[in-house]
């Protein structure tokens, strides 16, 4: 039994710092030492080795200037890395992986979505799409997910809102909503509230509002929706509507070429700052969130290479 105390406690350890197994947070190796402590008071070298570990750990952790930051294994463990979760704050157009991750479950990705004169009225030109031109779902979700267009995800809100009987681009876009906070509250987001299905700002301020551990909710529930995030890591897409009109986009997403990088989405906005949800594997077959909300301006790269370089640390 003392045996088996003592190896688990290194196997945690081995889990935290170099990255083996389901890594646990500080709190578990202190709970498993506590243990040990009680069981085994006098096995000193083996707690002395661990608490070397544990400091080591803390010492390292960044420091980081964003308002909210997230990292963690999709996989039901304890986060590796958090900062004020709990914080809500606006998403900009990290909004669209709702969007999006709807019409996807919902119209799946062939069916077809006219382009309206209102949805192209949608503040934004990222995309350069036509009035009147057909793109399938998945079409439109790659110039929203790689490019962030508005006028994409206005037009994919208002299809979805049509599917749903809507009559009017203002009670399509209306219905969307609707659909975006009744599945919020579904999946448990207890602290989110959309007003548009784009992440715009309105003119007195923020229009959509989240808090990391939400979003953690909302990543999980899209896992089932793979093709959203395949979408989103495009390189430098082109997509062609049936009438073969051509558009070239440009990705946006700036840790695309991040090995093993799985998708991403970035939100910029006045009011929302530089916020960042992307997903990437560590070891391969292990899914991992990084969440930043709330970054500095022109710091939301350098503030997510922090957290990336200090988990290859571990």
């Amino acid at each position: 039994m003392k045996f088996e105390i003592v190896g688990s406690i290194f196997a945690l350890l081995l889990s935290v710092f170099f990255g083996a197994g389901d890594a646990p947070v500080p709190n578990q190796v202190f709970s498993n030492v506590n243990h040990a402590n009680n069981e085994y008071p006098q096995n000193q070298k083996a707690k002395n080795l661990v608490w070397d570990k544990i400091a080591h750990y803390n010492k390292s952790m960044p420091s980081l200037q964003s308002q909210s930051a997230f990292l963690s294994c999709l996989c039901d463990n304890p986060p590796l890395f958090e900062k004020t979760p709990s914080m809500q704050l606006p998403l900009a157009s990290v909004t669209k992986i709702m969007t999006a991750y709807l019409a996807l479950r919902e119209l799946g990705p062939d069916y077809p979505v006219r382009v309206s004169e209102e949805a192209i009225a949608t503040e934004g030109i990222a995309g350069d799409l036509q009035i009147g031109e057909v793109l399938s779902v998945k079409d439109i979700i790659v110039m929203m997910m790689a490019s962030s267009s508005n006028d994409a995800a206005a037009a994919l809100a208002e299809a979805l809102g049509r599917a749903y009987h809507a009559l009017t681009f203002s009670d399509a876009i209306a219905q969307t909503v609707w659909l975006m906070n009744e599945e919020a509250r579904l999946l448990g987001m207890q602290h989110t509230m959309f007003q548009n299905p784009t992440g715009l700002d309105f003119e007195h301020g923020p229009s959509n509002f989240s808090t990391a551990y939400d979003m953690i909710l909302l990543l999980q529930a899209t896992r089932s929706q793979p093709l959203l995030w395949d979408l989103s890591r495009m390189p430098d897409p082109r997509v062609v509507s049936q009438y073969g009109i051509t558009h070239a986009l440009l990705n946006r997403n700036p840790f695309r070429d991040f090995p093993h990088y799985v998708g991403g989405k970035t939100g910029t906005t006045d009011y929302a700052g530089e916020n960042l949800v992307m997903l990437f594997e560590k070891p391969l077959g292990r899914l991992h969130a990084l969440i930043l909300l709330g970054a500095p301006p022109g710091q939301r790269e350098a503030e997510a290479q922090k957290l990336l370089d200090w988990v290859n640390d571990l």
